[in-house]
């Protein structure tokens, strides 16, 4: 999500036929649908706008990350052929939990709630300031747009695009998908990726 912008329900639907790694793209045009469900409830939905389908350039660490999810899942399906439980579900998306199921807002929230509880109580003594943040899954959608506003080399439009997430009379004039490089907006992530220290290392 940092490396794209995309929300929660973006990434929790993405499959493997989205990314071209040949390009490094991903396809965002489609959302799993969770809330207020049982996991054999969730399906997938469309995105949030209609400016949301949208063709994104991947940074480098973005792609590393990706090849290490699907080989953890290549894994895990192996092993659920060979160790059958209830416990399992199974879902084709990239990002999943240990069970199988997608990894979901709710997910993702307990995810965060136990790194946030860590960087209250040790966060001062690791890194010399206190914790006060409150991360959630959106927290990575402003970080994202965050980076890359900071940066001049990066147009608004070129963020608009790589987010979906701008108002009808904006985006009169141009497709949602991908009509232009990104590389701008992918130098700007990578080179912020290796600042904070997000591996690039593949499988």
């Amino acid at each position: 999500m940092i490396a794209t912008g995309c929300r929660i329900g973006e990434a929790s639907g993405l499959t493997s036929d989205k990314i071209d790694f040949a390009k490094k793209t991903v396809t965002i045009s489609s959302s799993m649908q969770s809330h207020d469900l049982r996991v054999d409830e969730y399906y997938e939905d469309t995105v949030k706008t209609v400016a949301g389908e949208r063709v994104e350039q991947l940074p480098d660490f973005a792609i590393a990350a990706l090849k290490r999810a699907i080989h953890r899942n290549t894994v895990f399906d192996r092993r659920m052929k060979e160790l059958p439980s209830d416990a399992f579900h199974e879902f084709q998306v990239i990002f999943r939990t240990e069970y199988g199921s997608p990894i979901t807002s709710h997910s993702f929230r307990e995810v965060l709630g136990r790194i946030k509880a860590d960087l209250e109580k040790n966060c001062e003594k690791r890194y010399g300031f206190k914790w006060t943040k409150n991360p959630v899954p959106h927290s990575f959608r402003h970080i994202h747009i965050s980076v890359l506003r900071d940066d001049s080399s990066v147009t608004l439009k070129e963020v608009q695009e790589r987010v979906g997430h701008v108002e009808e009379r904006t985006t009169d004039g141009y497709t949602h998908r991908l009509s232009h490089s990104q590389e701008e907006s992918v130098e700007v992530i990578d080179t912020f990726a290796r600042k904070v220290g997000i591996s690039l290392q593949p499988v």
